[in-house]
């Protein structure tokens, strides 16, 4: 057979093998997207290099829950903050808490966040005040020590908020920083930060159904420990599975942890205010030995009183004014809050933050 002819019967084999295969996941796109559809999501998350898991930056990335039929879009700025750039003229508030603060599967001037923003705008002028919104999901408390040690600096904020929720904790414990350098690691970062990837994420039935697949594995997740409530009438949280001897070496990481986040303001001569999400009422009240969150707000008033650190828990004024009708205040099929329910802890939150604004900056 005569060399061109070779050429050509290999290059038209490659074509037609090419073709079936592309032919091939085509129609395995098509059943998927019809059988199992996926939520067509990009990846926001990232690994600092410090190695604690962060928003990424300079990024806007769809976010989609088909169960409750939403498609919201996350943009994030040079800090890996959600939302637009530091305005330079307004003093800053810089919020940090876990997915609950983030705002997720919440459009961004629906987030409380947001919703405290509007509130500021309103009473104390456009560029007096600006919140900014550095929580991340997935986080626990240290996380929000290494945000402000890597980055607090650089941004240079006027007051820092925790926002402390469900299990800030659990994931101190077992979620806190990983091996960033392994060749695995630097592969994985460069392939979530290709455009083409995120892109794809966004419209790829097929690729999201690997992903979750090698996710369920634990082969590209942010690891952790994690159980989940079974009872059907409570939303779903999943929360760190603690055994008992461990509960007791969570509560008092937490309370080590809030002294760094304080000796770092102080040091600074910034002003530290913590609240609760006013979820806690979640959590399971039939086996609170085994809650090291629930244990450290038993004990937390004193705790922060001490500290000289203004703390408020809104639990008890969500439980009064929820009324036992959670799911009325959640995603459905999710865990997080919804509008109504990033409504009311704005609400409450405000009540708290409107006087100390007003002490701190001055204002009127």
């Amino acid at each position: 057979m005569p060399p061109s002819l070779r050429f050509r019967n290999i290059i038209t084999n490659l074509s037609v093998s090419i073709f079936t295969i592309l032919l091939l996941l085509f129609c395995i796109e098509i059943l998927i997207s019809i059988i199992v559809p996926q939520n067509l999501s990009g990846v926001w998350i990232t690994i600092s290099k410090r190695g604690y898991h962060l928003n990424k930056d300079l990024i806007t990335v769809q976010h989609e829950h088909k169960v409750d039929n939403r498609k919201v879009t996350y943009r994030f700025n040079k800090w890996h903050l959600r939302g637009g750039e530091i305005n330079k003229k307004a003093r800053k508030v810089l919020a940090l808490g876990d997915s609950f603060t983030f705002g997720w599967l919440l459009d961004e001037e629906n987030t409380y966040l947001s919703l405290l923003q509007k509130k500021c705008n309103t009473t104390f002028g456009k560029d007096q005040i600006q919140i900014l919104n550095g929580a991340t999901g997935g986080w626990g408390l240290v996380h929000c020590l290494n945000y402000l040690e890597e980055f607090g600096d650089r941004i240079q904020p006027d007051l820092v908020l925790i926002y402390f929720n469900t299990d800030d904790l659990g994931r101190s414990l077992y979620k806190n920083t990983y091996d960033t350098d392994s060749n695995f690691h630097r592969a994985k970062e460069t392939i979530k930060y290709l455009s083409i990837y995120q892109w794809a994420l966004q419209h790829s039935h097929l690729l999201q159904w690997c992903r979750s697949k090698l996710n369920t594995m634990g082969l590209i997740g942010i690891r952790g420990k994690y159980n989940v409530k079974t009872d059907k009438t409570q939303p779903i949280i999943p929360n760190t599975s603690l055994e008992e001897q461990e509960v007791k070496r969570a509560v008092n990481l937490g309370r080590e942890l809030f002294l760094e986040i304080n000796k770092w303001c102080t040091k600074r001569n910034i002003e530290l205010l913590v609240f609760t999400t006013g979820w806690h009422f979640q959590l399971d009240s039939q086996n609170i030995s085994l809650d090291p969150e629930i244990i450290f707000l038993e004990q937390a008033d004193s705790f922060f009183k001490v500290q000289k650190i203004p703390f408020y828990d809104f639990t008890p004024l969500l439980v009064n004014e929820i009324k036992g009708n959670e799911q009325n205040y959640i995603i459905k099929g999710d865990h997080h809050p919804n509008e109504k329910g990033a409504v009311l802890v704005a609400k409450y939150s405000w009540e708290k933050l409107f006087p100390i604004l007003q002490h701190s900056f001055g204002l009127k």
